[in-house]
């Protein structure tokens, strides 16, 4: 099945939804490295990015246990809101990164989100 991608040329500054939209479809389609790489780009862009695109992209890497990527993203787009700090939470463990598990959750109820 072919499906289009909207491409990083075509996003606009001032919070056009497009950038956001597209790293949700990536990750929703089980395409976590372009929806990381466009996260990348859309970092690098400025682009503001809401904790739902943020979300989906941690959860598409929890699906393949790239924990890694899930930290990073975590780490560097700092608007994950509970939601994202769980479905990390979740590949650490999966993944069986208990001592990053625990510093999450540490760091979750640090900035007061609710597991």
């Amino acid at each position: 099945q072919r499906w289009r991608v909207d491409t990083p040329h075509t996003w606009r500054g001032g919070g056009n939804p497009g950038c956001g939209a597209t790293i949700s479809a990536c990750s929703r389609a089980g395409h976590w490295p372009l929806a990381l790489a466009l996260l990348s780009l859309a970092r690098a862009r400025r682009q503001p990015l809401g904790d739902s695109s943020c979300n989906a992209a941690i959860s598409s890497c929890a699906k393949v246990l790239a924990w890694s990527r899930a930290l990073w993203i975590l780490q560097e787009v700092p608007v994950a809101n509970a939601e994202g700090y769980n479905a990390s939470i979740a590949v650490c463990s999966k993944g069986r990164q208990w001592h990053l598990a625990l510093q999450l959750l540490q760091r979750m109820m640090e900035a007061s989100r609710r597991p």
